[in-house]
């Protein structure tokens, strides 16, 4: 078991907004978190001002805004650096820090703990907690299937300050964690998973004030690799930057069962 914390957990979640996202992908995350523990008040958000629409959900519904300067949301280092920062401010006053991306939904298998804010405190002092990463993509009959993704496998839970490379898919210090790659698979927890959402949608689908550049995005090699992969019935393995889909036989049903609620809010109008 990891050591006790000396005080009851306090976990904040941290993530990033830009152009390509909408008040969608807001009102989601919010509802997510809430549901795993989160409250609103506990959620920071950075983003260099594309996307004034986010800012007024996210704004509207409790969560803190951080305007950052020194470069756009796509010039990755400026991103990067304020986030950073964040994370160390946010150390000062919370136990954990969560990092994720707007379109990455963190769930703490249900049967073991109540919320990821319960999962946080059974971690104890762990110093860096990795998920293990899913996508999940619908079904020609309106179902979804959820397949692992060692790109999606990454830290996410920290007690202490982290940097990241590949745009917070590799942790490089205070320990390289690498899944693809093969560096520190063994943090991964089996029983914290990452949902992406990104190609929830389906890759010809469109959203409400969804930018051009979100829907060229899911015509790129992830969400179309995994679709090839799908209606391959699994002969031809998706393929993409961060790494290869799994297998969507060796989904655990809690995961399974999450993925389904997670494409629900999603999908809702």
């Amino acid at each position: 078991a990891a050591p006790a914390l000396a005080a009851p957990a306090r976990v904040a979640v941290l993530s990033s907004a830009g152009p390509v996202d909408t008040p969608r992908y807001c009102e989601v995350f919010l509802s997510h978190y809430r549901v795993q523990g989160i409250a609103a008040r506990d959620i920071v958000i950075t983003g260099h001002g594309e996307a004034p629409a986010v800012r007024e959900c996210f704004e509207r519904g409790g969560a803190s805004y951080r305007t950052f300067e020194g470069g756009r949301f796509f010039e990755q280092n400026a991103s990067q650096h304020a986030r950073a920062a964040l994370q160390v401010e946010l150390l000062a006053t919370y136990s954990h820090v969560v990092q994720v991306d707007l379109d990455e939904l963190v769930v703490a298998r249900p049967d073991k703990y109540a919320s990821l804010a319960a999962y946080a405190e059974a971690a104890g002092d762990r110093p860096v907690v990795a998920a293990r990463g899913y996508e999940g993509q619908p079904t020609a009959d309106g179902g979804v299937v959820w397949a692992t993704h060692c790109g999606e496998s990454k830290a996410v839970l920290a007690r202490v300050p982290t940097e990241y490379s590949g745009g917070y898919h590799v942790l490089v210090s205070p320990v390289i964690i690498a899944p693809c790659d093969g560096h520190n698979a063994a943090c991964v927890d089996p029983d914290l998973a990452l949902l992406h959402v990104k190609c929830a949608y389906g890759v010809n689908a469109t959203m409400e004030g969804e930018s051009e550049w979100r829907i060229r995005d899911r015509h790129s090699h992830r969400c179309d690799g995994f679709d090839r992969f799908l209606r391959s019935g699994g002969r031809e393995r998706g393929h993409s930057t961060f790494g290869h889909v799994g297998w969507p036989g060796r989904v655990p049903e809690w995961v399974r069962a999450a993925g389904e609620r997670a494409m629900r809010a999603v999908n809702a109008g």
